[in-house]
């Protein structure tokens, strides 16, 4: 019904984002996750992304422009131009950006992690596990989408089998963000090859790392560097390794749709929430802040509890029970009751 009410009046989607070195690529991986679900249901949607011009290789498939929307904003409000939906996954982003922008779009759908700004009317998305609207001051122009059941993941993650636990482990994935701002991987590598010499090791790089020769320098003939992998083939290294050295962002989602229990070292404040969350519920072991001595030691510690089988089929039973994937499709599925409300 709902479908058949947009064929007859067509929508246009804008998908507002941003993604590089100093904000990661949890942003950008949802807003694919996004629109992919749109895309499923009929709704085109193009893609504005404030980064780097090496983010084609991520959303080559999709309509989109990058640019730095933020330096430009008129040519950001233009190109909004009365679009029917306008969906906003930023960090960098005033007030002023988001009263523009739904002052222009038909509806505004924001994306948030931790209550960042007081948003204008419109659609307010947060999938951190363990937040409620509770969290958020009432507001009735607003629609509060809140709770891990609104997460948003790619496509590839919707739907997942029930992750096998290898009785021993034997694999490891390191992923410290889109770039490992904070120089963790090299440390984290020469502590693993020092103390669990035969852990086999998958590190997903980029060539934007600055510490990339660091990282080459460390590795031993058990570590394997990745580079460019897209949502098939991550998911695919997600079930294939027993465990998962991580930071705190977007990816703790992926591992816990997938089962594959992580051992998180906090990078940002912005993470504190989700570590928070995931800690709570028995999924992660928290290793600490980037800056905290201590995390070398609790690495070692964290890694000598994964080993036990139980320990790790009771956190990706966690996981797996808490994530169903489903969150982009809930969402749409909201977005257009209310265009057709409209209608």
């Amino acid at each position: 019904m709902l479908k058949s009410l947009l064929n007859m009046n067509p929508k246009e989607v804008l998908i507002v984002t941003e993604s590089g070195h100093d904000v990661g690529l949890g942003h950008l991986s949802r807003c694919i996750g996004f629109s992919d679900a749109f895309q499923e249901v009929g709704l085109p949607n193009e893609f504005i992304v404030n980064g780097e011009n090496r983010l084609e290789e991520f959303i080559k498939d999709k309509n989109f422009k990058i640019f730095d929307w933020l330096k430009e904003p008129e040519k950001l409000y233009r190109l909004i131009n009365k679009s029917d939906v306008v969906l906003v996954d930023s960090y960098l982003a005033g007030i002023d950006v988001y009263n523009k922008i739904s002052n222009l779009a038909g509806l505004l759908v924001s994306v948030d992690d931790y209550n960042r700004l007081d948003y204008p009317s419109g659609i307010i998305v947060n999938g951190t596990l363990n937040f409620s609207p509770k969290d958020y001051s009432f507001n009735t122009s607003l629609k509060l989408l809140v709770g891990v059941n609104y997460q948003a993941l790619r496509k590839e993650f919707w739907s997942v089998g029930t992750k096998e636990i290898n009785e021993n482990m034997e694999n490891i994935l390191i992923t410290i963000g889109g770039s490992d701002v904070r120089n963790l991987t090299p440390n984290i590598l020469q502590i693993l090859s020092k103390t669990f010499p035969g852990l086999k090791k998958t590190v997903i790089v980029d060539e934007s790392f600055t510490n990339l020769r660091r990282i080459e320098e460390k590795s031993d003939r058990l570590t394997e560097l990745i580079f460019h992998v897209h949502a098939k083939d991550m998911l695919k290294k997600m079930q294939e390794t027993d465990i998962a050295i991580s930071a705190g962002g977007q990816a703790l989602y992926e591992f816990a749709r997938v089962g594959t229990p992580a051992l998180v070292i906090g990078v940002a404040e912005n993470q504190l929430n989700n570590i928070e969350g995931w800690s709570s519920v028995g999924f992660i072991e928290y290793l600490g802040f980037w800056d905290d001595p201590a995390w070398t030691e609790k690495l070692v510690l964290g890694i000598r509890k994964l080993k036990e089988t139980q320990v790790r089929q009771k956190k990706s039973a966690i996981g797996q029970k808490l994530v169903d994937g489903q969150g982009c499709r809930r969402v749409v599925k909201i977005v257009l009751e209310s265009l057709a409300n409209e209608d």
